[in-house]
C-alpha cells in the first residue's frame, strides 16, 4: 500500500515535469522537440525501473 502510494507520486511527478514546457533558451524547434522526446524517454526508463524496483520489493520477502 505504501509503495504504491510512493509510485503513484513519483508517476504523477513525470508526468508534470513532462508536460511542463522547457526553458525558453531552447529556440530552435527541432532541439526542442529532440530533448522533449529524451527528457520523455528517461522518465519513462525511470518510471519503468522504478516499477521493476518496486515490484521486486513486493515479491522478495
Amino acid at each position: 500500500k505504501h509503495g504504491a502510494a510512493i509510485l503513484r507520486r513519483a508517476t504523477l511527478t513525470l508526468i508534470h515535469r513532462i508536460s511542463r514546457p522547457k526553458n525558453s533558451t531552447e529556440t530552435h524547434s527541432g532541439s526542442k522537440r529532440k530533448s522533449k522526446a529524451l527528457v520523455k524517454h528517461n522518465a519513462l526508463k525511470r518510471l519503468e525501473s522504478l516499477i521493476n524496483d518496486n515490484a521486486t520489493g513486493v515479491l522478495v520477502p
